[in-house]
């Protein structure tokens, strides 16, 4: 007994991951059984690009792909069809695997931004439980390969930053981990825009040295004009491209869109206000309502008890989380744990 008690005690950290890792795929693989793989709206745009990658090779599928976050989700499927064959149920189940991974680093976060190990299990398992969040593991979107490298993203700037403060130095092994993951969410969602701009801003204002400070500056800018070159120009001639989704998102504010083909909603706009600066305040007012409702549209279609059952594991998730937040902020900086 007593060395079962000194084993789980050298091994708490392995013993915690596993947790999470075997509670969170149990969980997910008994969604995948259920359900299988689950057709979105834009499976068969994803499906397809997967078929132009194997048939005409990734170099012909850039130049005509259309912006840049349409290239990892459909690189990943086609990895999966090289290899399995086209079958949707292993590309899902193999999105599993990954949302389970991330969970483990959503776990570690936790801990390491101060939360009690206990709880961060717990949160992390809570989360997992979600019906509807696990949904979203089943659909052939990219939806979860974003969520992945998002996880994987923010876990390594976490530990680039954090390591430059205790060893007053940069750590280059996390420094390549974080820029190879930006890159590969980047290119597979769009949203990761926000996210990657926000990490650069923190690491610049980080940095104490005015030469290196320069040196992250000019590397940065760089990155970006190199970024932004490659969103204008591959496969621009598309309706993916820059120029139509211009096209598409200016429309849709002209016709006052909230959600894609739920006209009910629709925002009325005045045609004397196009071109105007009232305009503005039209799509002020659109993205906001965007925002507020885009999921309480969809949320009300459900039944009661999926209600309650949401809100009834949701809860749980939120009062935890802000019982640590407070935690965490009465915690002095030494205190925080390191993986």
């Amino acid at each position: 007994m007593r060395s079962m008690v000194e084993f789980s005690k050298k091994n708490k950290r392995t013993i915690s991951i596993l947790t999470v890792l075997l509670g969170t795929l149990f969980i997910r693989v008994g969604f995948l059984t259920v359900y299988g793989a689950l057709i979105g709206g834009d499976t068969d745009f994803y499906v397809n690009n997967a078929e132009q990658i194997m048939s005409n090779g990734i170099g012909f599928y850039i130049h005509n792909a259309g912006t840049a976050w349409y290239w990892g989700y459909p690189t990943f499927l086609a990895i999966i069809f090289s290899v399995f064959g086209e079958n949707l149920f292993i590309a899902a189940a193999i999105q599993t695997i990954l949302i389970s991974i991330s969970c483990i680093l959503i776990y570690r976060l936790m801990v390491l931004l101060g939360c009690k190990e206990d709880i961060a299990i717990i949160l992390t398992l809570f989360y997992s439980i979600i019906k509807d969040v696990n949904m979203w593991d089943c659909f052939i979107l990219s939806d979860c390969l974003g969520m992945f490298w998002q996880c994987v993203c923010l876990f390594c700037f976490y530990r680039l930053i954090i390591c430059k403060f205790d060893q007053r130095s940069v750590n280059w092994k996390w420094a390549f981990l974080w820029l190879i993951s930006m890159l590969l969410f980047f290119i597979t969602r769009a949203n990761s825009i926000s996210l990657i701009l926000a990490m650069i801003t923190i690491l610049l204002a980080s940095i104490e040295d005015k030469k290196v400070k320069w040196i992250t500056i000019s590397c940065s800018l760089i990155a970006v004009i190199v970024l932004i070159a490659i969103v204008a120009f591959a496969g621009s001639q598309t309706s993916f491209g820059l120029g139509g989704r211009w096209e598409y998102y200016k429309q849709g504010f002209i016709n006052g869109m909230v959600v894609s083909g739920r006209t009910e909603y629709d925002v009325f706009v005045p045609s004397e206000h196009y071109g105007n600066i009232i305009f503005i305040a039209d799509v002020i007012l659109i993205v906001f309502k965007r925002i507020v409702m885009y999921w309480s549209i969809y949320f009300a279609e459900y039944s009661m008890v999926h209600k309650m059952f949401c809100i009834a594991t949701i809860l749980p998730i939120f009062i935890l989380s802000v019982w640590s937040i407070i935690q965490i902020v009465r915690k002095k900086r030494e205190d925080i744990i390191l993986l």
